[in-house]
């Protein structure tokens, strides 16, 4: 009886542990497949060339912050953690691209009520989202490229220098801005200017291959977060597409590319949730990239004990 007892207990197990891997199969297929779909529906309201504003007054700002803001940020602050603790460059480099993008979104979005409000929503989404993509490629490649060596040292000082750094940017360039200072990125019912589609495309180039890489660094560690923020970061590249091609800010198009860029956060999101039921014995908190970007399990990167640390990125 004992036996067939454990037998069945053997097969429940194994059931269940079939089911969920293919509930996870079927749901990164999901998440694939919203990168195709948001392409056609950008390619669809391209050729409709709808020019019709819609820009209610606080639509923008909440779902900004909520989406844009409040989830990048949020990032920003477990990447800090996992930094302090580990001493993963890759990790400070992913959190100051979620920082600069959260802050640049939420400015953006409060500012547009100004006058030349879409112009300065436009110059610094653009530039923001432009820097966190550099932070991203930035990030993956030194992921990629091996182990470095971090003084426990400095787990304070450059974490605080650089997101310091970040927000006085923010604060500095949307000041400059409003008051006019910067050369404009869209004038409403003339179009773009050169300088920010240059921006803005370049962007689109950089989170593409960062997405890229990404997926790429999935396939080296099988390790989901790397899927997951992976199509993140693609989603971000199709909004940025759709809002290169918009006619008006607030256009159709432009708020497909908005869109895409809320699921991209969202995604983004979901990989950082993917960590926070792993088993991490070493890591303080409740979620750590430590073991994610290390991928070795190693004791001593989360401790806090040495004062340096072998890191593999």
């Amino acid at each position: 009886m004992s036996y067939d007892l454990c037998t069945t207990i053997e097969k429940s197990v194994l059931h269940r542990e079939y089911s969920e891997a293919m509930n996870l199969e079927r749901s990164k297929f999901l998440g694939l497949l919203t990168i195709p779909l948001f392409l056609l529906i950008i390619a669809i309201l391209f050729i409709l060339n709808r020019k019709t504003v819609f820009e209610p007054l606080l639509v923008l700002p909440i779902l900004n912050t909520l989406f844009l803001g409040i989830i990048p940020i949020f990032i920003a602050i477990i990447a800090y953690r996992t930094y302090r603790t580990s001493g993963s460059a890759s990790v400070l480099l992913l959190g100051s691209g979620m920082l600069v993008f959260g802050l640049g979104s939420i400015a953006a979005g409060w500012l547009n009520s100004f006058p030349g409000g879409s112009n300065i929503t436009l110059t610094i989404h653009n530039t923001s989202v432009c820097i966190g993509s550099i932070f991203f490629l930035a990030a993956v490649l030194l992921a990629l490229s091996g182990p470095v060596y971090v003084s426990k040292k400095e787990g304070i000082t450059i974490p605080l220098f650089v997101y310091g750094g970040i927000v006085g940017f923010i604060a500095l360039f949307s000041f400059a801005v409003v008051r006019g200072f910067v050369p404009p990125f869209f004038i409403q019912g003339v179009g773009p200017s050169v300088i920010r589609q240059v921006i803005t495309s370049n962007a689109i180039v950089l989170y593409a291959l960062a997405a890229v890489l990404f997926f790429l660094l999935y396939t080296k560690k099988k390790d989901d977060f790397f899927f997951w923020f992976a199509i993140a970061l693609a989603l971000i590249a199709i909004g940025l597409v759709a809002v290169f091609f918009q006619p008006a800010v607030g256009s159709a198009i432009g708020w497909a590319g908005r869109i895409a860029q809320y699921g991209g956060a969202c995604f983004a999101f979901i990989a950082f949730l993917t960590e926070s039921g792993r088993d991490h014995d070493e890591c303080p908190g409740f979620f750590c990239l430590h073991k994610v970007f290390n991928g070795l399990g190693n004791k001593t990167g989360c401790n806090g004990n040495d004062r340096q640390v072998r890191i593999r990125q």
